[in-house]
């Protein structure tokens, strides 16, 4: 499976967003049960919260998905050491954690 992902992965990801964002746009994503789901979550949630502003949460939450998926496949192909070097907040957090480590001995 590792080759599989490792080839889906080459395409980069400013690409899949792009895709994303026209799938949503086209609003072909509300019919997905992920979609459906996490509307009905707010719902039970937040139920104040205006009918719009639960669609654009759910809508957020779909792409985030989706893009969440593609960067877990992306880890799963690479080796440990480089999966994480294409996220800088990983990088940011794992430096600190060094600093810390030296500061308090």
């Amino acid at each position: 499976m590792k080759p599989l992902f490792y080839l889906i992965t080459l395409i980069p990801i400013s690409l899949v967003r792009s895709a994303v964002n026209t799938y949503t746009r086209f609003s072909l994503h509300t019919i997905s049960k992920i979609y459906k789901l996490t509307l009905r979550n707010l719902e039970i949630s937040f139920p104040r919260m205006l009918e719009g502003d639960r669609k654009i949460l759910a809508t957020q939450s779909f792409e985030e998905t989706i893009i969440s998926v593609y960067e877990t496949l992306q880890s799963w192909s690479r080796p440990i050491h480089l999966s994480g070097k294409k996220y800088s907040g990983l990088k940011t957090i794992f430096y600190l954690d060094k600093k810390l480590i030296k500061l308090t001995g």
